[in-house]
């Protein structure tokens, strides 16, 4: 389990239903593994799911899992995540090559453009 998954959660000690076993990932280990889905899958995960893949790959990897199907669900993607480490290397190369993006922050002007002075096409008359 990952703790605190939301904002001010309590870690609690609850009852939890049936957990057959524990897994882990170093913090070095769930930003690789996210960092390969996003190389291989392209998909925008963040540390935990990179944590939860690499534990469903193992579990998936043994004898008795041979045949059968292994299912993670990814709770989130790494959009949260822009400004972590994890995709440090990666923002480098997108400001090098990449142009500015838009100002979209809520600082006036907030209107971007007036209704008055939009004049709309007329009908042609030919």
């Amino acid at each position: 389990f990952i703790e605190a998954l939301s904002a001010q959660q309590p870690w609690s000690d609850a009852p939890r239903g049936h957990v057959d076993e524990f897994a882990s990932a170093t913090s070095e280990e769930a930003m690789a593994w996210a960092d390969r889905l996003a190389a291989e899958e392209g998909m925008l995960v963040g540390p935990s799911a990179g944590a939860a893949c690499k534990v469903a790959c193992q579990v998936a990897a043994r004898d008795e899992a041979a045949g059968k199907t292994v299912v993670v669900v990814f709770a989130s993607s790494a959009v949260r995540y822009m400004t972590h480490p994890l995709w440090a290397s990666l923002t480098a190369e997108a400001d090098i090559i990449l142009a500015p993006p838009p100002d979209l922050s809520n600082d006036p002007p907030l209107l971007r453009w007036k209704s008055e002075e939009h004049t709309p096409l007329q009908p042609s008359t030919e």
